[in-house]
């Protein structure tokens, strides 16, 4: 086909006059015009085949069922500490064993956190299962101890000096139902877990023994409405404790168990 236009291109120029035309040129352009029509030809077509496509998959959706939905992501239970945590404790709540029986005490009533804490902790002073002036505040603080909100609980912390023991005492009324006492709702390192019903709900105690000397008790009541309260005594105040001083491995926990428990049952502490 080029031989065929170069010599129609001679015959038709031998016998004119020589024109500025660059015959090699015109070739040139020509077939670079060629291949952009040919390219966009090319692209129109793959344009064609993704409408076509986009457009089958968006009938098909309209047309169909709901897509499939993924599963929600899985949640990983965290471990458990392999040593023991330092006071403060925090008490953890976890369900499966002996239900709540119906004597529970009338918790307080009131609207909101604060208000429940001030409630709390005037409970806890008029029962006067412990005096006064035997709650003393944690270093850095001053004034009389009370229960502090803590995100949902509700948490009441001194040192507590009597006639004769000294130790620190951590008091958590949590509101949150909970359908069932267990051993396994005990925080480490506490052992020798024991679980026993009362009038006012099931009673768990634990006790743990550190290498150091330091002796902890801990007691947890779950009253008929859901509200779990927990106490934890030691044999060290936190005041000695960030003294550096070591705790008296002869001395029992400043309150015993079973006042532990008297304490949780008794005072009032249950939460609206």
């Amino acid at each position: 086909m080029t031989d065929d236009i170069k010599e129609l291109l001679g015959r038709a120029f031998d016998e004119e006059p020589p024109l500025r035309i660059d015959r090699d040129e015109v070739l040139k352009q020509g077939r670079k015009r060629l291949r952009k029509r040919r390219f966009f030809e090319a692209g129109s077509v793959v344009a064609a085949v993704v409408v076509a496509v986009v457009g089958a998959a968006t009938l098909t959706n309209l047309a169909g069922s709901e897509p499939e939905r993924l599963p929600p992501a899985a949640s990983y239970p965290q471990s458990a500490p392999q040593e023991g945590p330092d006071l403060p404790l925090p008490t953890v709540t976890s369900p499966t064993a002996v239900t709540p029986s119906s004597g529970a005490v009338t918790p307080p009533v009131a609207t909101s956190g604060p208000e429940v804490a001030r409630q709390l902790t005037k409970a806890l002073y008029d029962s006067k299962i412990v005096l006064v002036s035997e709650y003393e505040p944690l270093p850095g603080s001053s004034g009389t101890p009370e229960f502090q909100v803590d995100d949902t609980k509700y948490v009441y912390e001194a040192d507590v000096v009597r006639t004769k023991s000294q130790g620190y005492l951590q008091i958590v009324v949590d509101p949150a139902p909970v359908t069932a006492a267990s051993c396994e709702s005990v925080p480490e390192p506490f052992g020798d877990c024991e679980l026993s019903k009362t009038d006012a709900g099931p009673v768990t105690y634990a006790n743990y023994g550190g290498p150091d000397g330091e002796y902890r008790v801990y007691v947890s009541v779950l009253l008929a409405n859901g509200t779990q309260l927990a106490a934890i005594a030691s044999n060290y105040t936190l005041r000695a404790r960030e003294a550096g001083t070591t705790p008296n491995p002869k001395a029992l926990p400043v309150l015993s168990a079973d006042e532990l428990a008297e304490l949780l049952t008794k005072a009032g502490l249950g939460a609206s």
